[in-house]
């Protein structure tokens, strides 16, 4: 059995969140057989996911949407020096909305993984809680709120594998790069990274699996800093999720909803399908 990680009426009403948009997009810069509109050719290659247009919008901004709708209000883009076509937008997104909501921005200096993108938004936490969520994932409305009112300090969605494919543009083929989660009760308890045969960890008959959205206190920094680097050099912030697991309570929350996943080019064409009648907060 899987547990709630809050109980009703007990709710902690973060309003920060931290969407990490630094990286490189090497996997959606890789040239493939996959016509890419004009609009978006230049975006695309440069790997600029969050700013790849769906409906005339970036994708970042359904991300965003998402992220209002569920009750936050402080967002924070982790971004590179780099990369002024972000800034410039959402600065100019969020004096247009300052009444409704705020975004900031944090600089992470070289793209050495998502535990130092963290880190970068250290002082945007101060000593809140908050979320933090991937900018070419769009999560759905159930996670969000989750996250949102949960009491507990540190909290991580699990996502079945089933049904994660059932309701996403996420393809069975895509089943091994997935972070599989182990826990006891309520109680993250291991995160194996993209194993070869994902059915080996399975619980209760199904799978669990990471989708790099979190709600962290403030101690997630320390374990970040104390994260060493992997085979290709980078920082992870499963490392440090892991770090945080040996210490204290680290609570799971199954969600029975898709993540749309902007990985590569092919993800275009099914993403707008999705998005075809969204409609946005702003």
């Amino acid at each position: 059995m899987i547990y709630k990680p809050y109980e009703i009426g007990e709710k902690k009403m973060v309003k920060k969140a931290v969407i990490l948009a630094r990286g490189l997009g090497t996997r959606m810069q890789k040239q493939a057989e996959v016509e890419i509109d004009e609009e978006n050719k230049e975006l695309v290659d440069k790997g600029l996911k969050g700013m790849i247009l769906f409906n005339e919008r970036p994708f970042l901004d359904y991300v965003i949407s998402n992220l209002l709708r569920a009750g936050f209000e402080d967002i924070c883009l982790v971004i590179g020096p780099e990369h002024d076509i972000i800034r410039n937008y959402y600065s100019d997104v969020s004096k247009r909305n300052k009444d409704r909501f705020k975004i900031s921005f944090a600089i992470q200096e070289k793209p050495i993984g998502t535990a130092n993108a963290v880190l970068a938004a250290e002082k945007f936490s101060g000593d809140e809680e908050f979320i933090v969520l991937n900018s070419d994932n769009l999560y759905g409305d159930k996670a969000l709120k989750i996250l949102k009112d949960t009491k507990n300090k540190f909290v991580m969605p699990l996502y079945n594998l089933d049904s994660l494919i059932k309701k996403s543009n996420i393809e069975e083929e895509r089943k091994r790069k997935f972070g599989i989660v182990q826990f006891q009760g309520k109680v993250l308890k291991k995160i194996i990274e993209k194993p070869e045969n994902p059915d080996e960890f399975a619980q209760d008959g199904k799978i669990y699996v990471n989708m790099n959205i979190f709600k962290f206190g403030k101690e997630i920094f320390d374990a970040c800093r104390n994260v060493k680097p992997g085979n290709k050099g980078e920082y992870l912030i499963v490392d440090a999720v892991s770090n945080i697991a040996k210490k204290q309570d680290f609570f799971v929350c199954p969600v029975d909803e898709g993540v749309l996943d902007l990985t590569s080019r092919k993800d275009i064409d099914s993403i707008k399908r999705y998005l075809e009648k969204e409609k946005l907060e702003f």
